[in-house]
């Protein structure tokens, strides 16, 4: 799709039900099957009536599976600028703001999930900078309303002191931070914090590390479920998006791009298994 000159792509999920795509989709309650692959649907104005608003509107929210419907006549520029812009953007310090942030990118996607695992080498450092997304993930209404989630958040061992506090008490303070504050919160069935090695974070290529100056290279995402939100400054830019730029990047698995979902997911595999190795070795 073009306009003035700008083109613009949306993602195409796979579809839910074997033999069916969205273009079957003719009622309301059809799109309770589709609640996990799609966040707005256009439809054409002669079944506006069929899902319950007027074609020259806005559209609206479904309530039992999330999904907003609009038609092709009330869709707005803006609301095509804004599927844009979550697929991917660019953003200089103070550019966005902590709530446009939230309801912008968090928002659909906490609605939706189940499971949040957050990739993050230097997360540790953030946990609490960032208190307000984790409170809006917990009290944030899903689809159904009654649904809990989980959160995982991944991120490194720190390997030395910091803000005049040792290695040891880093450690103790982002556990007790999560144990006491994080996995006490209403709308969170579990929440723990998974450390990994600094060894840990090294890809390798052909069976060789790669070269220092590559080690520090790492994924910096969110994942809900089987879509990811991908931030080049991670978590420190989520606390206070006025202090760094950052790029937020959209994928789900079974879009066009689902190869960098699955790579983002093998990556969280990989760091999930070295933090277990980790943990068994402290153990002993």
């Amino acid at each position: 799709m073009s306009r003035a000159g700008e083109k613009y792509h949306f993602l195409f999920p796979s579809p839910p039900l074997p033999d069916h795509d969205a273009m079957d989709i003719r009622t309301r309650g059809d799109l309770i099957h589709w609640k996990e692959s799609i966040d707005h649907l256009l439809v054409q104005s002669e079944l506006a009536d069929e899902f319950g608003f007027n074609a020259a509107s806005a559209g609206e929210k479904d309530p039992d599976s999330g999904i907003s419907v609009s038609s092709y006549q009330g869709i707005t520029p803006h609301k095509i600028d804004l599927f844009e812009q979550r697929n991917s953007r660019y953003y200089r310090p103070g550019e966005i703001s902590s709530c446009e942030l939230w309801n912008i990118y968090f928002r659909p996607l906490v609605e939706a999930a189940t499971e949040i695992v957050v990739v993050d080498k230097f997360a540790i450092h953030y946990l609490e900078s960032a208190d307000w997304l984790w409170r809006k993930m917990a009290t944030t209404e899903g689809y159904p309303k009654n649904k809990e989630r989980t959160l995982e958040i991944l991120t490194s061992c720190p390997d030395k002191s910091r803000d005049k506090k040792s290695i040891g008490d880093q450690i103790k303070a982002a556990n007790s931070y999560v144990e006491e504050t994080l996995a006490k919160l209403d709308g969170f069935r579990s929440v723990r914090i998974l450390w990994v090695p600094k060894d840990g974070w090294k890809r390798s290529i052909e069976g060789t590390t790669e070269k220092k100056r590559k080690i520090g290279r790492h994924d910096r995402n969110f994942r809900f479920d089987t879509r990811t939100l991908a931030i080049t400054s991670g978590l420190e830019f989520v606390a206070d998006p006025s202090c760094k730029d950052s790029q937020v990047t959209y994928r789900c698995q079974g879009d066009r791009q689902s190869q960098d979902f699955e790579n983002l997911e093998r990556e969280e595999g990989r760091l999930r298994a070295a933090a277990q190795r980790y943990s068994l070795r402290s153990q002993l």
